[in-house]
């Protein structure tokens, strides 16, 4: 009897042990007729013994791990799954490691995902410390869930629905990855990068790229203070500005934002970022010129800003290592690259230079030293003068002109102007403009004329949209000094003014825009006293209007458009500063 108890003991554990792996076998089973495992890559040399007997041991089939009898890991990422994922996964409850991802397999050039819905059931396999399920395209339902997986360190997804909040309780996250990287995924809008991100403070990997995202990157990644590996790059439709807030990420050592829609300027918080070794900001529209606090970068290898509208003078950047920086493709001149050439790695292409026409006379604007530069002019393509040092030169014939500049320190750029036609039929020596009780009076001198039909008067607000407000007529053709006058009567607080030439074959040219200040005018503030709202008087043009207290803290900051009131109902009683534009006043609010 004793040795029959002992049998029977024995013999429970394997029994219950053989159960177990056989559910798991079960399963594997539905998974491999679910994603049709006869078309798998690894089948034409490991196949699975499908449909198999009941007792045999998965534990050795290609992808399976076990530990302690159970299957605790699949690994079939890059195997051609297709099909859906069944309901019997949740029945692999020992595992740790699904990998399901597409990535890298291709048949004849189509990637072939899983598709559906991802089942309930998997995401009560809550000992999952890894999960893979990128590349495939799977349904939105049950996505919230994905929050009970609270043991995932690393998560790998190609949302073509929104990404949920949930994912923001995953707190033990070192890796996540968020991308649809085949281009033949026609992906659509699935909305914002979740601020709950923010918390996933474990973080050493956040790559999301080459999906449906849009709107705003969230500023509370800046709390991610243990990442060291940020991509955000090829999205839908990301726009606005680079939080300054990723600047607290000081243990990055890789950042890479790029095709991001009008970035503004490059935050100076990402100086702070003193362990990057390599960083991409191309391609995001970015504005203004690099920040001083670059010069902190002292660990950057590589660092590419390429592809932006970037312009000004570039800081000292001699803390940084030598050729560490790439700029191409931005608005630069040799102003900013000279003094750091020994700092770029590339620089050699630059946004086209504006050729200036002053009274006859051509130049152009490119910085550097002077004694540096050398100026080719050329005419209907043909080279007509080389100049060093002399930004200037006057045309002799009529004719299409341009020029192109080179530097002798920073070798690599070649700086080329727009073309423009330079007919020649009025020497123009002066034109100026003066602010008079009756207007604004203008004035301008030529030294000879050739088929002058006359002068347009144009004028303009913000010196780039122009009305033409008169015309004075020329003299033809003459060799004589002849003047010229013109009054306008209805100027603005600032009035820009050019004049175009016309011949009377109907060719024409403009001379350079002038400005002239009408101090007898300018914008007046009403009521004032003001209650709730109040008023811009003679305001010509969008506006930014900003309102200081006493203390000198900024209380209100708006855009204002001509007409539009500026709202202070839950400003308190009292005197304050408020500058629109370039002006200021004082306002009193009495309610």
């Amino acid at each position: 009897m004793k040795h029959l108890l002992l049998l029977a003991v024995l013999f429970l554990p394997l029994k219950t042990f053989a159960q177990t792996l056989e559910d798991d076998r079960l399963a594997l089973i539905a998974l491999y007729n679910a994603t049709f495992g006869q078309q798998w890559y690894s089948t034409r040399d490991e196949p699975w013994p499908v449909p198999g007997l009941p007792g045999d041991n998965p534990c050795g089939w290609y992808g399976i791990t076990c530990a302690n009898g159970r299957v605790s890991q699949i690994n079939l990422g890059g195997n051609d799954l297709s099909g859906i994922i069944p309901n019997e996964i949740e029945n692999l409850t020992e595992l740790t490691v699904l990998n399901l991802s597409e990535r890298g397999s291709m048949l004849h050039g189509i990637p072939q995902p899983i598709t559906g819905t991802i089942p309930p059931g998997l995401f009560k396999l809550t000992k999952l410390e890894f999960l893979d399920l990128s590349e495939n395209k799977f349904d939105q339902n049950n996505t919230e869930l994905i929050g009970n997986l609270t043991n995932l360190t690393s998560l790998a997804i190609s949302p073509f629905w929104t990404i949920p909040n949930e994912i923001g309780n995953l707190l033990k996250l070192e890796s996540l990855t968020i991308t649809c990287r085949y281009k033949d995924y026609d992906y659509k809008p699935i909305g914002a990068i979740p601020a709950t991100l923010g918390k996933l403070v474990n973080l050493k990997e956040l790559l999301i790229y080459r999906v449906g995202v849009t709107g705003n990157i969230p500023k509370e990644l800046g709390s991610l203070i243990n990442l060291e590996n940020l991509v955000i790059s090829d999205n839908l439709e990301l726009y606005g500005n680079i939080p300054g807030e990723l600047g607290n990420l000081i243990k990055l050592k890789e950042l890479t934002i790029s095709g991001i829609k009008n970035a503004g300027n490059i935050p100076p918080e990402l100086g702070n970022l003193i362990n990057v070794r390599i960083m991409r900001l191309s391609s995001n529209q970015l504005q203004g010129s690099i920040p001083f606090e670059f010069n902190k970068l002292t660990e950057l290898i590589r660092g590419f800003l390429d592809t932006n509208d970037l312009t000004g003078i570039v800081p000292n950047l001699s803390g940084m290592r030598n050729r560490a920086l790439s700029v191409v493709g931005n608005k630069f001149t040799f102003a900013a690259i000279e003094p750091n050439e020994s700092r770029f790695s590339s620089y050699y292409r630059q946004a086209e230079i504006p050729l200036i026409n002053t009274a006859g006379v051509l130049s152009v604007e490119v910085g550097g030293t002077p004694s540096n530069n050398t100026y080719k002019w050329y005419r209907n393509s043909v080279l007509v003068a080389t100049n060093i040092g002399d930004n200037s030169f006057k045309p002799t014939l009529p004719g299409n002109y341009k020029v192109e500049v080179t530097n002798s320190v920073a070798i690599y750029l070649t700086l080329i102007s727009n073309e423009i036609l330079n007919s020649l039929p009025v020497t123009l020596v002066y034109f100026t403009g003066k602010n008079e009780a009756q207007g604004s009076i203008l004035n301008w001198k030529t030294t000879s004329e050739t088929n002058n039909s006359g002068f347009d008067i144009e004028k303009s607000v913000d010196a780039k949209n122009f009305e033409k407000i008169g015309f004075v007529d020329g003299n033809g053709d003459s060799k004589e000094n002849k003047t010229y006058n013109f009054t306008d009567q209805n100027p603005f607080s600032t009035t820009y003014y050019r004049l175009k030439q016309i011949d009377y074959d109907g060719k024409f040219e403009y001379s350079r825009i002038i400005s002239v200040k009408n101090d007898l005018s300018g914008i007046s503030i009403y009521p004032n006293p003001a209650g709730n709202q109040l008023f811009v008087k003679d305001l010509q043009k969008e506006e930014n209007v900003t309102m200081r207290n006493s203390a000198g803290q900024i209380i209100l900051h708006q855009t204002l458009l001509p007409k539009q009131p500026v709202n202070t109902i839950h400003i308190s009683n009292g005197l304050y500063t408020i500058t629109i534009g370039k002006e200021t006043r004082k306002v009193m609010i009495r309610k």
